[in-house]
């Protein structure tokens, strides 16, 4: 007993250490900063306010103010009609170089955007390795303390039936807001939201790209080359049958996420064998010239495209005498789909016509072929 009589002053000073420890601890902050070419704040409040609600309940704070943070979360989006494609990175409020962890969603503007943001505030924690820490101090700066009410702390509602005391009969009152109450009411309105300062941006970031899509980019550089077989058709086909062909694209695609556009140029060369029975020597056909791709979305696992080129030929006819030549115009267009695989790469197939136009006849053939896509 006198044992524990001795002890007992020390449980007591360290339980009331660790209630101190507990009242004294500070909630790490994230400052959220938004960056985009065309800025929308009615966006950046939703992403913020999407955002923050979900790290506040991994107890870590939030706040658009500049401070001294524990982390920083840097936001790009970029709004194509319904569409928004939103780029996070987290970086340690110092040293702004390292970067904890990168995350790239996209989707519609419509009710389920704030979801779709809290599964990416979470995996963005996950990737970290920021353990969730639940704390009822965590807050939202800007809008109100993310501490849930305490039902016995809960104010009488302002039309709460409450018993008279000189009558003794149930009568409804409703009864003056105090101060915080009124405070509070003016800070959650709608219109006053929607009247809240924008941030100020940072030169440093500013000079770096808006969007960094893993997938995807508005602008970029293409290569496309494919090859196959071909088949010839019309009145060429009474003396060649068959032959094989190679092409090489090189374009630049420009658009959101969805259908885009590649403007380029295009280099093909076909080899054609005479048909049996017939013969002669092969026909060589060099083909160069503007193309324009019509790309679908870059978000859909099977993209598809149609293309159009026109432009010069040379055709060649290679004899025991020699190789005369002769430039004729000529059109090639063709319609194809691949399937990515990873990041950059890409693989599928295309069915394409072409048509040489010489001055006796025209040369047309039909060429399926392997295609494949590196994005650059």
């Amino acid at each position: 007993m006198r044992y524990f009589r001795a002890l007992g002053p020390s449980f007591l000073w360290v339980f009331v250490g660790l209630l101190a420890a507990a009242g004294l601890r500070a909630d790490p902050m994230v400052l959220h900063e938004f960056h985009s070419v065309e800025p929308d704040s009615r966006l950046e409040n939703l992403l913020y306010l999407s955002a923050a609600a979900e790290l506040a309940e991994a107890g870590v704070s939030s706040t658009r103010d500049k401070g001294d943070p524990a982390y920083r979360l840097r936001t790009g989006y970029e709004v194509q009609e319904r569409d928004v494609a939103v780029h996070y990175r987290l970086t340690p409020g110092e040293e702004r170089q390292e970067i904890l962890a990168e995350l790239h969603v996209e989707g519609e503007i419509d009710v389920d955007l704030d979801r779709r943001v809290a599964r990416a505030i979470r995996e963005l924690l996950e990737r970290a390795e920021i353990d969730p820490d639940p704390s009822r101090e965590a807050v939202i700066e800007g809008l109100f303390a993310a501490r849930p009410v305490d039902p016995d702390e809960r104010e009488p509602h302002r039309d709460e039936v409450l018993p008279d005391e000189a009558s003794g009969r149930l009568q409804r009152r409703t009864p003056e807001p105090s101060e915080p109450e009124a405070a509070e009411a003016e800070l959650v309105k709608p219109e006053l939201a929607e009247l809240e300062p924008e941030p100020e941006s940072d030169p440093d970031m500013e000079s770096e790209p808006d969007i960094e899509a893993d997938d995807e980019r508005t602008r970029g550089f293409e290569i496309a080359p494919a090859a196959g077989g071909a088949f010839v058709v019309g009145e060429a086909a009474e003396l060649f049958r068959y032959g094989a062909v190679g092409a090489l694209t090189l374009g630049v695609t420009r658009g959101g996420s969805g259908p885009r556009l590649m403007y380029g140029g295009r280099v093909s060369v076909s080899r054609v064998f005479a048909d049996r029975g017939v013969s002669g020597p092969p026909l060589y056909l060099t083909g160069i010239g503007p193309e324009v791709r019509v790309l679908t979305s870059p978000r859909s696992p099977i993209r598809g495209w149609g293309r159009a080129t026109a432009g010069g030929a040379l055709v060649a006819l290679r004899t025991s005498e020699g190789t005369p030549t002769k430039m004729v115009p000529f059109a090639d267009a063709g319609v194809g789909a691949r399937v990515a695989i990873g990041d950059r790469f890409a693989i599928g197939g295309e069915v394409g016509f072409a048509a040489f136009f010489d001055d006796e006849t025209v040369i047309m053939g039909v060429s399926p072929t392997v295609a494949l896509g590196v994005e650059l």
